[in-house]
This record gives structure tokens, sequence and C-alpha cells, in this order.
């Protein structure tokens, strides 16, 4: 049963891709394909920009002896693009989901519905924090000097960031 409601979560994550919200029919594939590549082309450009500039980042503080201060900011900033950019599916899946009485009036333990919404908040947040860590990182990675407890702190920080990005949404 919890691996139908992770699926259906997820669905309900993507449905934009595949339903027109107008007519609440289900679109051609050629639109599917076309939303779903200019999605990742956007989100791919983030990425390169974010690169930029923790690139450029990491080697002025890193030269200046602040490396501290370039996981502090970076983190800061993955913070609150994770908060500002998960908050708002985050009300819609959890608090004014409108499938919440329909679930509820099934044999279906509440703990569950809550747990597979709640990893819908943290899918997103993976998400949007993940397009400020994953360059941050890999500067670290390309630029840096990373020993084994450098790399496992570094990827404990991206875990950490977006656990706070999920908790602080659904708040």
């Amino acid at each position: 049963m919890l691996k139908t409601l992770f699926k259906k979560q997820f669905m309900e994550l993507n449905q934009n891709f595949f339903k027109d919200s107008k007519t609440g029919k289900a679109k051609s594939k050629q639109s599917v394909i076309v939303s779903v590549s200019l999605f990742a082309v956007l989100m791919l450009f983030l990425v390169v920009c974010f690169w930029f500039v923790a690139s450029s980042a990491f080697v002025s503080l890193n030269e200046a002896g602040l490396t501290w201060m370039y996981f502090s900011l970076m983190s800061l900033v993955a913070l609150m693009l994770g908060v500002f950019g998960s908050v708002f599916s985050t009300f819609a899946s959890v608090y004014q989901a409108k499938d919440n009485n329909f679930l509820l009036s099934m044999p279906i333990p509440a703990k569950y519905i809550v747990l597979t919404r709640v990893f819908g908040v943290y899918l997103m947040a993976v998400l949007y924090s993940g397009l400020i860590m994953v360059p941050t990182l890999l500067a670290y990675f390309v630029f840096g000097r990373p020993t084994l407890w450098g790399v496992i702190s570094s990827l404990l920080l991206f875990l950490i960031i977006t656990l706070w990005v999920t908790i602080l949404s659904c708040l």
C-alpha cells in the first residue's frame, strides 16, 4: 500500500507535465516531451549559472582561507531558495490536498498518508536545494583538495540542508 501511495504522490508532483490544467485532459506525447525537455533545459541552465557563481566564490574564498564562509554562504542561499521554491508545493500537497477525505476513508493508516506527502515535499527540497548545492559541492571537489572527511561532511551538509528545507517548508 505504501508503494502505491508513493507512486500516487510522485504522479501528483508531476501532473503539470502530463495533464492540461484548464481542461483536465491528458496532454499529447509531443506536448509532454516538449514540457519535460524545457524543464530539463531550464534546470541545466540554472545549474550552470550557479556553477559559475560557486566556482568563482570558492576560488576567491579558498585563497583567503575562508572555505567555511563559502559553505556557509552557499548553504544559506540553498536554504532560502529551497524554502521559497518548495513552500508553495508544500501548501498545496500537504495542507490543501483534495483527496484527504478519500484517503482517510480507506483503510490506510494516516501516518502513511503523511509520510508520502512529506516525502513529496522532501523531493521538492532536493530539487530546489540541489540547484545550489550540486554546483557548490562540485566546485569544492574540482578546485579544492577534499579529504575523505571533507567529502563525507559535504555530502552530509547537503542532506542536512534538504532536511531543514523540508522542516521549514512544512512549518
